[in-house]
């Protein structure tokens, strides 16, 4: 972090071991408008490194990498806490996923999305299921009830609406429910998939 923004109003915070940050007052109206979250306190700046590049080869023996294009960051930020609260092995942002570590995807993962390895992947329409095995979920698919998660677990998380890609050869899953609902958010069926798989193979 390189700095730390304060309401003009703002009592001066002590932040251990941040001697170096330089201290901004604002007025309390364009404070506001940073404070996209409301959290009305200080607010810190720095920058983010990188995201490293995600390949079939990271994902680890027993482990299951996510992969998905959610664009909406309150969506993302809480798949990321369910995610970590399963257990998994490494976040895959599409290249049409929200950024990450947007004020909005953190706060929906409860910080979560600090604690867990995110990395960046292809377009959707780009991933290449012929060269690594994916499942995916989808309406059409096998019962979720019946799946045998493989060692070497990745799992497609597509986003409403656009779906999965028409191109792709992915192994489908679906998740039973009542016949007047025609389908679940893409974040609740995600994490509905990796409670699944997290219960089948670590229990």
């Amino acid at each position: 972090f390189i700095s730390v923004i304060y309401q003009d109003d703002h009592q001066p915070i002590s932040i251990p071991q941040a001697d170096h940050l330089r201290p901004l007052q604002l007025p309390k109206e364009l404070f506001q408008q940073l404070d996209v979250i409301g959290s009305r306190s200080p607010i810190l700046v720095g920058t983010l490194p990188d995201l490293p590049n995600w390949s079939a080869a990271l994902t680890p023996k027993g482990g299951i990498d996510v992969l998905t294009p959610v664009g909406d960051p309150k969506n993302l930020g809480a798949l990321a806490r369910s995610f970590a609260a399963f257990g998994g092995s490494h976040f895959v942002c599409l290249e049409e996923a929200a950024n990450p570590f947007l004020p909005q995807a953190i706060k929906a993962s409860s910080g979560a999305i600090l604690d867990i390895k995110v990395c960046k992947g292809p377009s959707i329409q780009k991933l290449n299921p012929h060269d690594v095995e994916m499942i995916a979920l989808d309406g059409q698919g096998e019962s979720l009830t019946k799946l045998q998660w493989p060692n070497f677990a990745r799992l497609l998380i597509g986003e409403e609406g656009p779906g999965l890609p028409a191109t792709a050869n992915l192994q489908t899953i679906r998740i039973d429910m009542e016949a007047h609902v025609e389908s679940l958010n893409a974040t609740v069926a995600g994490s509905i998939a990796l409670y699944d798989w997290h219960n089948k193979t670590k229990s």
